[in-house]
């Protein structure tokens, strides 16, 4: 008890009572009052816990929470055209990730190589209809924003970076044709 009344009168609580229990709860108190949150409270709980580690493992990124337009019913080449225009480069890097990353997390060998193929089919149309013979089309070399790091990194901060080796490795390949 010696020790609490000491910390009460080292944090400046003058109104410390001998009671059970008190002293903690004072000091939880004072506490609560000195903390003050580093990043907005509307990201999920594991973020803001682990918000320091982030910011110093990529110190690019914030640990902002970002919404990114996902078009899961649409193909890429239905929804690039449109996003290109736009120069929504974010939303349309999201939903080349978001194919890949389904293409790359098949667990069947058989669906596997379905995945990637629908993806490759899928992913070449889109660079093709951006880039037509007689015609490039406005904003098209937005589809190439998931080939940059930093954008790669805001999209997707805790990738790993075996599977964004592999995504780029995907998308590069699918490029080159």
């Amino acid at each position: 008890m010696w020790r609490a009344t000491q910390l009460c009168k080292e944090v400046r609580l003058c109104s410390f009572v001998q009671r059970p229990g008190h002293a903690t709860a004072s000091i939880r108190w004072y506490r609560r009052t000195l903390w003050k949150s580093e990043f907005p409270s509307d990201l999920p709980p594991a973020l803001r816990q682990n918000a320091a580690v982030i910011r110093h493992a990529a110190p690019e990124v914030s640990p902002h929470k970002a919404v990114f337009t996902i078009h899961a019913s649409q193909k890429i080449w239905e929804i690039a055209i449109d996003l290109c225009a736009r120069g929504a480069v974010n939303d349309l890097a999201a939903n080349i990730i978001y194919r890949a990353l389904a293409a790359l997390d098949c667990t069947d060998w058989n669906e596997y190589i379905r995945r990637q193929e629908d993806f490759r089919q899928d992913l070449f149309t889109a660079c093709s209809n951006l880039f037509e013979v007689h015609h490039v089309h406005e904003g098209a070399e937005c589809i190439f924003g998931v080939l940059n790091e930093t954008t790669l990194r805001s999209i997707s901060p805790v990738m790993k970076t075996s599977k964004r080796q592999l995504l780029r490795t995907l998308v590069v390949d699918i490029i080159e044709e």
